[in-house]
């Protein structure tokens, strides 16, 4: 996750195993401001789709090729 404000990915964790819970606000251990975690896993969730979108078309485009290549005679 990034911070919604500068981008770093470093945050304030209170203690070892910290996980963020729903509604929770998360401080930026770079530029200090508080995240709110539901609008940044919204952000990582948008940001994987597109990643697994592009991933596809391209596995898509080289599957093509492949298959255009072995029809060939």
């Amino acid at each position: 996750m990034k911070c919604l404000f500068c981008f770093s990915t470093d945050f304030v964790v209170p203690h070892d195993n910290y996980q963020p819970q729903h509604g929770e606000m998360v401080k930026c251990a770079n530029c200090g401001k508080l995240n709110d975690f539901d609008s940044m896993m919204r952000v990582v969730e948008k940001e994987g789709e597109e990643f697994i979108k592009k991933e596809a078309d391209k596995i898509a485009k080289e599957f093509e090729k492949k298959l255009k290549k072995s029809l060939k005679f």
